[in-house]
């Protein structure tokens, strides 16, 4: 069965001269880190490549981020979706090249390109792919928590699907009490298989850090940004930029021809 693996995300920062690149593994990946240390920022940042308008992404995130770039990988191809403002793109990598799918700024004409390569005949008609938990102190978080744990290992299991990835931030964890936390992470247990992906956002350890594939640790706030890769990144950005122009100029011209 092909399943989509999310590989990693690379946000870009025109402004400041400044990148980051987050890798991301099969089973479970914990980003680990306190208050305003950019980890639902990260988080939302995967949504927000995908096509979803994060009502609730902090202002100044979204508007120091100028490229969101997530690379996965369906079956044996692997891809790359950049978002720029209202523009979507979705390029192939062959090795070291990319091809460009497609470029538009309609939602819907790319979300149907990216149906067509997960295989699937699903009409994207609305961009809503988060639920928001609010009323933190209540069984609330737990209920909905539990409820899309249960929907992720139902897809892993037993159909024939290839949503086999989960993205979720864990509730305001100053709003919750020990067993409510104890709850949540003593089920990240249920994550830990390869055959999955679960990415989860959180501000304090779970007991899960020697188990999990993958722990991203932020400390410093507001600063999971660098110019370590900043060059490289814009490079490859630039890079995809050309093979779209050249896409675009030629199904302009084979558009003319007929």
């Amino acid at each position: 069965m092909k399943r989509l693996a999310i590989k990693k995300l690379i946000v870009i920062s025109q402004s400041e001269s400044r990148s980051l690149e987050v890798p991301f593994e099969n089973g479970l990946n914990i980003i680990l880190g306190g208050n305003k240390t950019g980890k639902s920022s990260i988080i939302k940042s995967i949504f927000t490549t995908l096509g979803c308008e994060c009502k609730r992404i902090e202002t100044d995130w979204k508007k120091l981020i100028s490229a969101y770039l997530l690379f996965f990988k369906y079956g044996e191809k692997q891809f790359c979706v950049v978002r720029q403002g209202k523009k979507f793109q979705i390029f192939e990598n062959n090795e070291d090249s990319y091809s460009c799918i497609i470029e538009t700024e309609t939602f819907h004409e790319y979300s149907n390109c990216l149906m067509d390569i997960l295989e699937i005949k699903m009409p994207c008609i609305s961009r809503d792919f988060v639920q928001i938990i609010d009323r933190t102190g209540s069984e609330t978080p737990r209920l909905v928590y539990m409820y899309q744990s249960a929907l992720y290992l139902y897809n892993l299991y037993r159909t024939n699907s290839p949503f086999n990835f989960y993205v979720v931030d864990t509730p305001n964890q100053q709003g919750q009490d020990a067993e409510n936390l104890g709850s949540i992470f003593k089920s990240l247990e249920l994550f830990l298989s390869d055959e999955g992906q679960v990415i989860v956002g959180t501000e304090r350890e779970t007991g899960l850090e020697g188990k999990a594939s993958n722990v991203i640790k932020l400390t410093e706030k507001r600063r999971c940004l660098n110019t370590i890769n900043y060059s490289k990144h814009l490079e490859l950005l630039e890079e995809l930029q050309k093979t779209a122009i050249s896409w675009v100029a030629f199904n302009h011209k084979a558009k003319n021809e007929k």
